[in-house]
């Protein structure tokens, strides 16, 4: 058996790995960009990640401990409102979204 018949389709099978992970990292950061603009797209005057956002309201919050499972969890749901702000035509907008954190917690020995 020859070193060349290993060598070989090693670095075949490296190469192929090298182009999928750099198309996978091409790919996301392409659908990042998109998505990212859509997202801060002007109302207005339609124009695509042109909103910034110019602060951010809680508008509500509240936890709750989840003793269900094997470990208890405290669950923390927010509630929040980005202000956005077009940098061509000074339109503003609202945008709420939701958060919930989950923490895990370990039981205080008595």
């Amino acid at each position: 058996m020859n070193a060349n018949d290993i060598i070989y389709p090693a670095l075949i099978i490296c190469g192929f790995a090298a182009v999928a992970i750099l198309v996978v990292m091409t790919a996301t950061g392409w659908l990042f960009r998109v998505t990212d603009g859509r997202l801060r797209r002007c109302p207005n005057c339609k124009r695509k990640g042109s909103g910034y956002i110019t602060k951010t309201d809680t508008v509500e919050s509240n936890s709750h401990m989840d003793f269900s499972g094997r470990t208890p969890l405290r669950i923390t749901n927010e509630a929040f409102e980005d202000h956005y702000e077009c940098e061509h035509c000074g339109h503003t907008w609202v945008i709420p979204f939701q958060r919930t954190r989950r923490e895990k917690r370990k039981l205080q020995q008595r």
